[in-house]
């Protein structure tokens, strides 16, 4: 559960710095970008691709959390989920620096993104009872068990942040997974939609 408790003191200190870092706009020389919320959040799908070793690839919803700390500095903490799991949720997890890069327009933005990915799982199963022609009932009991993994790798990409209305924008980019220890790259990428909220 450390990645969890890293987690939440890198929001915790993100959310701290907001205010007066985000206060500032970002500029460019023919006209002035409005500035976004601090906070936004989201949702879309994310996939991976395993190009080897007789792998293939899958698409998985996708949850995101944004605080951002700068005009062009914000953390993003992302899950991916399984969704043919049956008896609770398990997925991925990105903790990661997001970068606006060049100059933003009042429509269109490019980003790099860079951090680390582990994995999360979840687990609830319902008491189950079986009875023998014997009149024997054997019982098993409920249980409950939740798990987040260290770091498993590096990842790293970019994309671009396209304003779709006021307070909607879509995001679209391609990341490469590293793990530690194999150093073979494994292609992600990801599409959804971000809504600021608050001021």
């Amino acid at each position: 559960m450390k990645i969890g408790r890293a987690a939440t003191v890198v929001v915790g200190l993100a959310l701290a710095l907001a205010r007066p870092a985000w206060a500032q706009a970002t500029g460019t020389e023919e006209r002035e970008i409005e500035s976004t919320s601090r906070i936004e959040v989201g949702g879309g799908l994310g996939a991976v691709w395993v190009p080897y070793g007789g792998g293939g690839g899958a698409w998985f919803p996708s949850l995101q959390a944004r605080a951002n700390i700068s005009p062009k500095f914000a953390v993003d903490v992302v899950t991916t989920f399984d969704p043919t799991k049956k008896h609770g949720v398990e997925g991925m997890y990105l903790l990661q620096v997001h970068q606006t890069v060049g100059a933003p327009t009042p429509r269109v933005s490019r980003f790099v993104t860079y951090g680390v990915t582990g994995g999360f799982e979840y687990v609830h199963v319902s008491e189950r009872r079986f009875s023998y022609y014997s009149g024997d009932t054997i019982v098993f009991p409920a249980y409950r068990r939740g798990e987040i993994s260290r770091p498993i790798g590096f990842v790293g990409g970019g994309g671009y942040r396209v304003r779709l209305a006021n307070h909607l924008f879509l995001e679209a980019g391609a990341q490469a997974l590293i793990p530690f220890g194999y150093w073979v790259p494994v292609p992600l990428f990801n599409a959804g939609v971000i809504v600021p909220i608050g001021k």
